[in-house]
Order: C-alpha cells, then structure tokens, then sequence
C-alpha cells in the first residue's frame, strides 16, 4: 500500500478497496480501507500534529536566522486550531521599497458611464 500511496498521495477508500477486490478476491470495509491509506501517508509523510509542530520550529527559525524579518503564526485560542501564517523575509521588504509607486484600477465591475 505504501507504494501505491507514494505514487498518488490523494488515493481513496474506494480505489483501495477496488484494488483489493481485483487483486486480491475479497472485499473489505471502507473504513478500513480508509484507515489504512490514512496509515500509510503517515508513515510517508508524517502525522499532521508534527507537521504543525515543525511549522512552529520553523517560524521561530527564521525570526532567529533572518533578523527583520516578519512570521504571524496564528491559531484560535478557544480550539487550539491553526488558522493562518505570514512570512515576509527581510531581503523581500527591502526589495520593496525601491518600487515605484503604482495604482491599477480594475474596471471590470464598474457600471454606467465615466
């Protein structure tokens, strides 16, 4: 199963049970099916609470690497829920600055006459 899910990350309980019953002869139920695709990515890739975790190690890495720089990690303080992250390096608010000021309208929306 582990191949299968490295070659298409985003297979379902329903391909997976289809297989098992082409290659195999016999069916199984889909939340087993699902538990088990669900098993294999986080072998491959890794559970999603680490995930999370690295993402803080990363926002506090780059605070700690790139001086200047600016990282919003947010999460809901009710749930402990992820919500959002910002990250502007240093070197990209600088390069900023030296554009030239510009203003586009859009008039894609605009009704009636000018």
């Amino acid at each position: 199963m582990l191949q299968n899910v490295r070659a298409k990350p985003h297979l379902r309980g329903k391909e997976v049970i289809k297989e098992m019953k082409n290659s195999y002869g016999f069916d199984i139920p889909y939340w087993k099916a699902w538990r088990t695709v669900e098993a294999a990515k986080n072998k491959l890739f890794g559970s999603y609470d680490d995930s999370y975790d690295q993402l803080r190690w990363y926002c506090s890495a780059i605070t700690s690497t790139n001086p200047g720089s600016v990282v919003a990690l947010e999460y809901n303080n009710d749930t402990q829920r992820f919500e959002r992250v910002f990250i502007s390096f240093k070197a990209c608010i600088n390069s900023f600055k030296s554009y030239r000021p510009m203003l586009f309208v859009d008039g894609t929306f605009m009704k009636g006459r000018a």
